[in-house]
C-alpha cells in the first residue's frame, strides 16, 4: 500500500463576521463620527428659569402655583391639552 502522499498544510479559515456583528460594528462607527454628546444638546435646550410639568389629570395649574407660591412659579402656556403638560416659569 502506498501512502498518501502529501497535501497542502491545513491552515483554519479566517474568522468570519456576522450580519449582525457587521451592523452593531457600523452603528458603533456612526455613533463614534457624531462627534457630540446627548448632553450637548441638552444643554442647548434649557432655558433657564423655565420648566415643563406634567400634571395628573383632574389637577389644575393652580393647585401647583398654590403649592410652588413661595418659589414665584407662573404658568406661561399650555404646551399640551391632552397630556395635560405646561411650561411654567
Amino acid at each position: 500500500m502506498t501512502p498518501f502522499p502529501p497535501g497542502p498544510t491545513c491552515t483554519p479559515a479566517p474568522p468570519r463576521v456576522s450580519f449582525c456583528g457587521a451592523i452593531a460594528f457600523g452603528l458603533f462607527l456612526l455613533v463614534l463620527c457624531m462627534g457630540g454628546s446627548p448632553r450637548a444638546a441638552d444643554a442647548a435646550a434649557h432655558v433657564p428659569g423655565e420648566v415643563i410639568i406634567q400634571l395628573e389629570p383632574g389637577h389644575s395649574t393652580a393647585e401647583l402655583v398654590h403649592d410652588f407660591a413661595q418659589r414665584g412659579l407662573v404658568p406661561v402656556r399650555e404646551l399640551s391639552r391632552r397630556m395635560n403638560i405646561w411650561l411654567f416659569k
